[in-house]
């Protein structure tokens, strides 16, 4: 159960997760969580196609560090909302997490590509 806890708590989307379910809020479970704002699903989709096709190691290492620090204000979002008790914002928060997660998760797959 310790192992579990830890793990929890040391990636940012499980412990998000974990959070909104004491509240009985489950916004990402795997049928849930799409965005709903077309801008934010252009720019997803747009990171994504631009993911897929680069090519440079220097590319990748400029679109880890700007999802980084996409990742952090989503994190400082997060808090903030969880203060104030704004489940709606978090759940909006949580679910551009979610997105923004995943392409950390495609930043580093096409970095082992690239080399």
């Amino acid at each position: 159960m310790v192992n579990a806890g830890y793990q929890t708590l040391r990636h940012p989307l499980e412990r998000v997760k974990y959070l909104l379910s004491l509240h009985g809020i489950e916004v990402l479970a795997e049928t849930a969580g799409t965005i709903s704002d077309p801008t934010l699903l252009m720019e997803v989709m747009e990171i994504r196609d631009e993911i897929s096709t680069c090519t440079s190691g220097a590319a990748l290492r400029k679109m880890t560090d700007a999802n980084a620090a996409r990742l952090e204000a989503l994190m400082e979002a997060l808090e903030r909302h969880y203060g104030a008790g704004d489940y709606g914002a978090i759940g909006d928060s949580a679910i551009e997490l979610q997105y923004f997660s995943k392409i950390e998760e495609e930043i580093s797959l096409r970095a082992d590509v690239v080399g």
